[in-house]
């Protein structure tokens, strides 16, 4: 007989750990598994989605999001929902820099040498490092290579930037090239991030094959890519999805979980796993009643110490598309605002885009949190100012700036954070937790999401072995270069 199992959440983690869960067949072909998920809202993505700007009626995302090749289990769940059709990825890495102050540029890029070197041609020719902050380059990267899982794990406790410092970094290497990495994908300055967290990025996200870390865009807005689609799986796969249900507590009775009380009504299930970002997790936690609450209290003593950091999002419309060369998207040399630029125009489909042949460049500010006390005309003179640096005379053309603020955007991989991120399993009881937060030895991403909830469904299926860097036994394999299934660009 199927066992009943509730999720609590439809963000990415939730979603993976629902169709993961609805996917389970015993040998004789029969559902192991019947699946709830409740979502407090009345769309999926949690944190990754969009919202509709009052003035235009445009559909903004709350920041931009990309997607890497190396998102193994994230590009398996968007390949088992059907929404292949929903991004395009880089067939070769290309990050291009920009000095605004200069006007120079230069493009990281894959060549022919095998990984961990497929970058050095063009990382030799990166105008805005010296040899002699090149050279030592090199060795670092040979040692990440070269380190154990449990070796990175042991620098938990040294910030990565005094890692760099203490293995011949220049001052110029690590504020140019190591920072940019660590706060485009931890959210964190390189002064905070845990060594531990920063390595892995490095080995695994840059330097480990030589397509892992080919861009991907969506190719709509963020709600419009993840909603429809996964509704869609989800209930083909026959999961129950309640929105507008907000979990309040968690129901303990005879040494176990027992189900969930909701704004609506009290839900009996046999199993629960709870997909919350940390501080929504805490709080039901915290409220669950009952004779046995398990390590309950442990695990919410843990997620006191778990940081949060900000992510900005800036949107700047123009009234029509200035730009002459082709361009995706560029890294900002020495800018501690506008530190990416992404060309919407580029990434969008065609009925996508905006109305009116209009120019829509997108900035997403990593690490934002000294900037959430600035007003709007504050961030358009940054804006603006980059801009007409980079296209002189462009500035003029910005009919429309949106700034969102997202404070509690991601979770903080701080120096000594590990200890603080819970075991999927360590409440006990039949509750599970699932979030990017937890202990799944990825940063804030979409693939930590994803895992998170993989690593929840296999300890609720009894898989507990099940290593979250192989691939989701029975869904399709993660698209290498060339899947012509997947479009380019």
């Amino acid at each position: 007989m199927a066992e009943d199992v509730i999720i609590v959440g439809g963000g990415l983690a939730g979603i993976a750990s629902s169709l993961a869960l609805a996917d389970e067949m015993t040998d004789s072909g029969q559902k192991r598994f019947n699946v709830t998920l409740v979502e407090a809202s009345g769309k999926l993505g949690g944190r990754v989605t969009s919202i509709t700007d009052p003035k235009t009626g445009y559909t903004l995302d709350n920041c931009q999001h990309s997607c890497f090749r190396v998102y193994h289990r994230f590009l398996q769940l968007v390949s088992r929902a059907n929404a292949v059709d929903s991004i395009k990825l880089q067939e070769k890495t290309r990050i291009m820099f920009i000095e605004p102050k200069t006007g120079r540029r230069s493009t990281i890029t894959d060549g022919k040498l095998s990984p961990p070197n497929h970058l050095l041609g063009s990382i030799l020719k990166f105008p805005f490092l010296s040899l002699r902050d090149k050279v030592p380059m090199r060795k670092v990267v040979k040692s990440m290579r070269k380190m154990s899982t449990e070796e990175r794990m042991e620098l938990d406790n040294i910030s990565f930037e005094q890692w760099l410092k203490n293995n011949g970094q220049t001052d110029d290497s690590i504020r140019i090239f190591w920072e940019f990495f660590v706060k485009a994908a931890l959210n964190t300055t390189i002064a905070e991030a845990s060594a531990n967290q920063a390595i892995m990025l490095f080995k695994y996200g840059l330097f480990n094959d030589v397509d892992s870390f080919d861009v991907g865009a969506f190719r709509n807005d963020l709600s419009s890519s993840i909603h429809p689609y996964f509704e869609s799986a989800l209930r083909e796969a026959g999961v129950e999805i309640k929105f507008n249900t907000i979990c309040k507590s968690i129901i303990w009775n005879d040494n176990s979980c027992k189900g969930i009380h909701t704004s609506k009504e009290e839900l009996k299930y046999d199993k629960v796993i709870v997909a919350l970002p940390q501080h929504n997790a805490k709080k039901v936690l915290s409220a669950s009643s009952g004779t046995f609450r398990g390590k309950t209290d442990d695990v919410t003593e843990k997620l006191d110490g778990v940081e949060y950091r900000s992510l900005i999002g800036l949107h700047g419309i123009f009234e029509d598309n200035f730009l002459k060369e082709e361009f995706s998207f560029a890294a900002m040399i020495d800018e501690p605002v506008i530190q990416l630029i992404f060309n919407k125009n580029d990434e969008l489909d065609d009925e996508y885009k905006l109305p009116d042949k209009k120019l829509w460049l997108s900035v997403p500010v990593s690490a934002a949190d000294e900037f959430l006390e600035w007003d709007d005309a504050q961030f358009r003179n940054e804006f603006e100012r980059v801009i007409e640096l980079i296209w002189p005379g462009s500035s003029r053309k910005l009919e429309r700036f949106v700034v969102i603020k997202v404070p509690n955007a991601t979770f903080a991989p701080l120096v000594n954070s590990k200890k603080l991120r819970p075991q999927i399993d360590e409440i006990g009881g039949g509750l599970f937790l699932a979030g990017d937060y937890t202990d799944c030895d990825w940063p804030s991403t979409m693939e930590g999401a994803v895992r998170s909830g993989l690593l929840a469904a296999a300890a609720v299926s009894g898989n507990k072995n099940w290593n979250a860097d192989e691939e989701w036994v029975n869904w399709p394999q993660r698209p290498k270069r060339n899947n012509e299934a997947w479009e380019k660009w």
